[in-house]
């Protein structure tokens, strides 16, 4: 009678969203010869794989709504986060419910800007184009508060002249992988440290008439894949290649007999 009330009890406990565990254990430790150790362990499998869910077979989507905080792509925002723009041109972080507004960024609205957040949201890469030379570019870090601005790479007369495309930080938030195009210059992918600012070149166009559109790091920090968009039979490649060199090994292209991968239908995530 003690168990099957120990028992009862922990099924009580359970409704109640207390916790059971102890109490099915005792009945298993003390009781183990009785029918009710049986339910007992049941119950045990059952609660530890509610806290050990098993990965969903299937995917699920989530519709998120941002057309009340301002513009934004896809890969600013992780369903609660985001960095936007507003209908004042300036760039923002905050919640998607509009409850926090911090600015990053003051802008006008007709300045050309690109913002690319940290996947913790701590910290935005900025690429500004020049007022007097739109084909030239400032690489710059700040953090998601708008405080500790810090240039990374600027088009001045001691270096390159820089016209950033994309950019896309490591895991650790230490690098950014940019696809740029300097001025009168083939295409290329540079691996930069926000830390000093240094440049590390990892991809270069063969071809005039080829460029990088976007490329990303790898969790571990030790790849990266990149697009590379050309006017050939294949317009989009992508490749994986070695952060510290090696062979760039080609990862996909479209099927000659099959739907061609449009550029403005894709993109790169990870």
């Amino acid at each position: 009678m003690r168990a099957k009330a120990l028992l009862r009890l922990g099924r009580c406990d359970e409704k109640l969203g207390q916790q059971a565990r102890q109490v099915y254990e005792q009945i298993v430790r003390d009781y183990a010869d009785q029918p009710v150790a049986v339910q007992a362990r049941t119950r045990l499998v059952a609660l530890k794989q509610q806290d050990n869910p098993a990965v969903p077979t299937t995917m699920t989507a989530r519709k998120i709504e941002w057309h009340s905080v301002g513009s934004m792509a896809a890969s600013d925002t992780d369903g609660q986060r985001a960095v936007y723009r507003d209908a004042d041109g300036s760039l923002y972080s905050g919640d998607l419910a509009g409850h926090t507004k911090r600015l990053v960024w003051k802008l006008g609205a007709k300045d050309q800007i690109g913002w690319y957040p940290s996947r913790d949201f701590s910290l935005v890469a900025l690429i500004l184009q020049g007022k007097d030379n739109p084909k030239m570019a400032t690489l710059a870090v700040v953090n998601a508060d708008g405080s500790g601005y810090r240039e990374l790479i600027h088009d001045d007369a001691r270096g390159i002249p820089f016209y950033g495309v994309q950019a896309a930080w490591s895991w650790d938030n230490r690098f950014l992988v940019v696809s740029s195009v300097p001025e009168d210059k083939d295409n290329r992918i540079v691996l930069v440290s926000v830390a000093d600012g240094k440049q590390r070149e990892l991809a270069k166009s063969e071809s005039p008439v080829d460029r990088f559109a976007k490329a990303v790091i790898s969790p571990d920090g030790q790849f990266i894949a990149y697009e590379a968009l050309s006017n050939s039979a294949n317009p989009v490649q992508i490749f994986v290649a070695p952060i510290r060199g090696g062979d760039h090994q080609l990862a996909y292209e479209p099927t000659p007999n099959g739907i061609k991968l449009l550029r403005q239908h894709s993109s790169l995530l990870d």
